[in-house]
């Protein structure tokens, strides 16, 4: 029994090893893959049972009777005949039971990383290949002021989606901060739109998730474009500001109107900042030019 345990214990830890090995670098890893204490203590505790009752129990029992008469008293019927009879009854049906949950646990992971296989995740992965590229501050520094020039790292990227493009077998390059899935660095923003009507306090004004892409990002990663219309290179700096959205916020945030050409702005009206944001100096305006299906995010 403890050779079992002990057996069991190596399979899951080079299964861990192997599920490990499948799993992508740029996976976020919330909780650590690995074997938990208490798994340990229970399979400890399963094999000392295991030697108990199907190893020391029968050992005491042959020790105290010969074989011949508990072969004699099986076969007579006798009370203690029927009472060992019962007992091995009683511990194949436990045994049969404890089969009996393994499948049906094993049955239903097996269901559930179907069913995952199968979840719409809103983009395809095939032949997409992702990568990191962060910056050093000090050769690529952000603006200082919101008049600035567009900041160097902008450029850099500008000249590396040109240059990707350009490479055989290409057949489209994007730029995001943050992947599906939660991959990368994403911001939460309060949003508000125009025309609506404005909450009491900065407790009721949403939150959304803001990810920066470039032109190609969803045709890159193939994010269907429900409605309007998706970024294009003339969408720059100097141009009028748009948005593009995802079908739940618009479900949401538009229910029975229609999000296109709507004015919308990530923060709160600015009357609920009193001094902090002055209303000459309103957060910048922008103009819902398109809806995207959903895409899975990491929450």
């Amino acid at each position: 029994g403890l050779l079992g345990g002990g057996a069991g214990l190596l399979l899951a830890m080079w299964g861990l090893d192997l599920i490990r090995s499948f799993l992508p670098t740029s996976l976020p890893q919330h909780n650590t893959i690995s074997i938990d204490g208490r798994v340990l203590a229970f399979t400890l505790l399963a094999s000392m049972l295991t030697v108990v009752v199907f190893g020391l129990l029968p050992a005491f029992q042959t020790a105290r009777h010969e074989l011949r008469d508990r072969l004699n008293e099986g076969g007579r019927g006798g009370t203690g005949g029927r009472r060992r009879s019962r007992l091995r009854a009683g511990l194949v049906v436990t045994e049969m039971a404890l089969a009996l949950i393994l499948l049906v646990g094993a049955g239903l992971m097996m269901q559930s990383f179907v069913n995952l296989h199968h979840v719409d995740t809103g983009f395809s992965a095939t032949k997409v290949l992702t990568m990191r590229i962060p910056l050093p501050k000090a050769k690529y520094p952000d603006p200082q002021q919101p008049n600035d020039p567009p900041p160097a790292g902008l450029n850099f990227f500008n000249q590396m989606l040109e240059r990707v493009q350009a490479l055989p077998g290409v057949e489209s390059a994007g730029v995001t901060n943050i992947l599906p899935l939660g991959v990368g660095n994403g911001w939460g923003k309060m949003f508000s739109v125009e025309g609506h009507p404005m909450p009491s306090s900065l407790d009721q004004v949403p939150v959304v998730g803001l990810a920066l892409v470039s032109p190609n990002y969803f045709k890159t990663l193939g994010i269907t474009v429900r409605r309007g219309r998706g970024l294009t290179s003339s969408d720059r700096a100097g141009a009028p500001q748009v948005a593009v959205i995802n079908e739940t916020l618009a479900r949401r945030s538009f229910p029975n109107e229609d999000p296109l050409g709507k004015t919308v702005w990530l923060g709160p009206p600015e009357s609920l900042l009193g001094e902090l944001r002055s209303p000459d100096d309103p957060f910048v305006r922008r103009t819902v030019v398109g809806v995207i299906a959903d895409v899975k995010s990491g929450n």
